[in-house]
């Protein structure tokens, strides 16, 4: 995949990812979307590369939990709002990131 794809013309490839960007409206979501395009386009990183996106998607996973905990604490917003939509989707976020971060950290061992 071509680095020279901007963000959104990366997210656009991924139909829901479009819908979640649009939902969310943030940069650090679009790059985190971005970023696990990419992955998924082109999965062969080399242990450098994969220790800078281990570190930088590890501070998006922990700002997208963080922000969920306090919608779900504070906020406390009603189902079938925008807010629960989004509050959900940053708990699932943080999960999907995690799981890709383990899966970078065992490449990076290993390759």
């Amino acid at each position: 995949m071509s680095e020279s794809k901007s963000v959104l013309e990366l997210i656009s490839e991924v139909d829901e990812f479009i819908e979640i960007s649009d939902l969310f409206n943030d940069e650090d979501m679009d790059m985190a979307l971005s970023k696990v395009v990419r992955i998924i386009a082109n999965p062969d990183i080399n242990p450098a590369a994969a220790t800078t996106a281990i570190i930088h998607l590890q501070g998006m996973s922990s700002k997208f939990y963080i922000q969920a905990n306090y919608l779900k604490n504070v906020v406390r917003p009603p189902a079938k709002t925008k807010d629960y939509d989004r509050k959900n989707m940053l708990f699932a976020m943080s999960t999907a990131l995690d799981n890709l971060i383990s899966a970078l950290k065992y490449g990076a061992r290993i390759g």
